[in-house]
């Protein structure tokens, strides 16, 4: 039996899943460095067991090292080309399919920020027969994707769409800036501005809030200094002008449990957007930030049944959903051939 490799190339990670479960997630920051992505490809892809087709997805392309998104998608595609060498490589491109890298180079358009739609084909045939609502929340972002009547059922095609029907929600639970969740917070009974800098992201709220596997994911932070509690709750206390002089350890942790609620209600008011008056029998959660998906989903939609994706195909794998969704459409798509997009 044939073996597949899933490539997720962002801007920040690279995630790959092997169709026989070995998941690899690693940080690197390509908006820094784009001509070095091939040689982290190279050795990413030596980590892994022999694979002989390789799919691929990215969002990648909106790093801003590039002048444009198809000037993105064509170095990322260049780049994967000439490290897959003479292994079948396979681009998800809309409305739903694999396509060759001549004709991702060609159409990068329908390729570019596609690997919301390549984890919604993957889950649908677990779900059939259900109304689910995919929520998958990662270091970034938010995708919101209604699974209906064994289809995609999204209005928004790419990022621009997506941001304004609610699909696209740009929160995570790793890289958002604290300052996006202002402009002020309501706080032991006072409203507090949060000052407009890089002082702290939500990898320290949500360390501070209990989650301490969104910790171990994140190696930078705004300040340089360690993800650890106390100098988390530093930078979380400099977003209102404070210090351990002024509050203390628990403070900060309190003042971080009020800015994840924040991140709730946005989530669950998109969440409420998307669906409109059509709520889902089932929300399906996934990726690093899960646990803001299902308080998000619960607050949104009390009635729903939520699932964690981690609880089918483990943490890892559901960390890097998108990776595990290529590893499995690759297996069962078959050899890519080219064909023109609609």
């Amino acid at each position: 039996m044939s073996a597949c490799l899933g490539l997720d190339v962002g801007g920040a990670n690279l995630k790959i899943a092997h169709s026989d479960g070995i998941v690899r997630t690693v940080p690197f920051a390509l908006w820094r460095a784009p001509d070095e992505l091939g040689p982290h490809l190279r050795a990413l892809l030596a980590e892994v067991p022999a694979f002989d087709r390789l799919g691929v997805t990215m969002t990648g392309e909106l790093c801003d090292c590039f002048a444009s998104k198809r000037e993105g998608v064509r170095h990322i595609v260049a780049c994967v080309a000439a490290e897959a060498g003479s292994r079948d490589v396979g681009v998800w491109a809309l409305p739903g399919r694999f396509v060759t890298p001549e004709e991702a180079m060609a159409t990068p358009a329908a390729c570019a920020a596609a690997n919301w739609h390549a984890l919604a084909t993957c889950l649908l045939e677990k779900v059939r027969g259900h109304s689910v609502l995919l929520v998958d929340i990662g270091s970034t972002t938010t995708d919101i994707i209604p699974l209906i009547d064994g289809a995609v059922a999204a209005t928004g095609r790419n990022d621009t769409e997506r941001l304004a029907s609610g699909e696209l929600v740009y929160l995570g639970v790793g890289r958002t800036p604290v300052a996006t969740l202002g402009p002020a917070v309501a706080w032991k009974g006072r409203c507090y501005g949060l000052m407009a800098e890089s002082f702290a992201t939500t990898a320290d709220l949500f360390l501070l809030a209990g989650h301490d596997a969104v910790a171990a994911a994140c190696t930078d932070t705004c300040d340089g200094r360690p993800m650890t509690q106390e100098d988390a709750a530093r930078r979380i206390l400099r977003m209102i002008g404070a210090d351990f002089e002024v509050f203390s350890l628990d403070d900060a942790r309190s003042l971080a449990q009020t800015l994840a609620a924040t991140c709730t209600r946005r989530v669950a008011g998109a969440v409420r957007r998307v669906t409109g008056e059509n709520p889902p029998s089932v929300v399906v959660v996934s990726g690093s930030g899960d646990h803001l998906g299902i308080d998000a989903a619960m607050k949104a939609l009390p009635a729903c049944r939520c699932v964690r994706l981690a609880d089918w195909v483990g943490r890892d794998a559901s960390d890097a959903a998108t990776a595990w969704a290529l590893a499995h459409l690759g297996i069962t798509a078959g050899n890519v051939t080219a064909s023109p997009i609609a």
